[in-house]
């Protein structure tokens, strides 16, 4: 966030979490297969083309695609969490850059991208 930030422990909860190592490899590497088979694994290098300016252009052409598609989010405002209904290009184009401590914005639609022909552009790395 680019906001000043200032915390307020009103309506929060505590919780605890336990730390755990989670080990990487480079995507080439022939230890990836003993590393995925063990558990969680991070892949340096999984999408090299999809970086920097290449991301910027991604969007543009999600939302040329994709952009009038009603999508499904959520909104939380403290504890509370509303869900709503926006065409993805709001979403992102207006709703993301409000986003902060009083309202965060979150949307995870894993149909959208299946939608258009972006998906081979993202193919999985394993």
């Amino acid at each position: 966030h680019r906001e000043p930030r200032s915390y307020d422990e009103v309506a929060t909860r505590k919780f605890s979490c336990r730390v755990r190592e989670v080990p990487s490899c480079w995507v080439g590497s022939p230890e990836k297969v003993g590393l995925l088979l063990s558990g969680p694994a991070v892949l340096n290098d999984s999408l090299p083309s999809f970086t920097g300016q290449a991301v910027l252009g991604f969007m543009q052409r999600l939302m040329d695609q994709a952009g009038q598609e009603e999508v499904v989010g959520h909104v939380q405002r403290g504890v509370d969490l509303e869900e709503q209904r926006w065409p993805l290009r709001h979403f992102a184009g207006h709703l993301l850059t409000q986003s902060d401590h009083s309202a965060a914005y979150r949307l995870e639609d894993a149909e959208v991208l299946g939608r258009t022909d972006l998906a081979a552009e993202l193919a999985s790395p394993l």
